[in-house]
């Protein structure tokens, strides 16, 4: 047959989830933290009800935001929002102020390991922008949009040959 399939937007998602759920280091680190294991979810950005909430804590949900390809472009860019959301009671120990566990823990921990997951593929993140939200009783979320270039070479690893 001899045509090529460039890299989509599916092929990062899967290789992400894929790669967060198989990432030893934070699931242990998971199942240490939080007596839980990580949930991970592939979702798009449809408008409707989404699937994952507190009780699913951690997780991370990826979605799909957009994309620019074709055969004219020298890098396909592929954009996805990463909801990030953990669930930790109690204050932070040893510090002359009040701090709850999962503010510090949230960005400076669970969003590494994540980022460091990701990074392992061969899809790392190329742009990060995160935002975090205000607490509500003990649940710490952030969500980080991303940003994926991936070259445009034929025989690449852009591309699979198939046929």
């Amino acid at each position: 047959m001899g045509t090529f399939i460039m890299s989509t937007q599916p092929d990062i998602a899967h290789a992400w989830a894929a790669a967060l759920a198989a990432d030893a280091s934070l699931n242990t680190w998971c199942q240490d933290t939080f007596n839980k294991p990580l949930s991970v979810f592939l979702a798009t950005l449809d408008g409707q009800s989404v699937e994952w909430g507190r009780s699913d804590c951690p997780y991370i949900a990826i979605l799909p935001a957009g994309s620019r390809t074709g055969t004219s472009e020298r890098e396909h860019e592929f954009d996805f929002l990463l909801h990030l959301a953990i669930e930790m009671d109690g204050y932070v120990e040893g510090v002359p102020w009040k701090e709850p566990k999962g503010f510090s823990l949230l960005e400076k921990e669970f969003a590494v390991r994540v980022l460091e997951a990701l990074a392992s593929t061969d899809f790392a993140p190329d742009g990060i922008a995160a935002e975090s939200y205000p607490p509500a009783a003990n649940y710490f979320e952030q969500v980080m949009a991303i940003t994926v270039l991936v070259p445009f070479t034929i025989g690449g690893p852009a591309v699979r040959t198939i046929g």
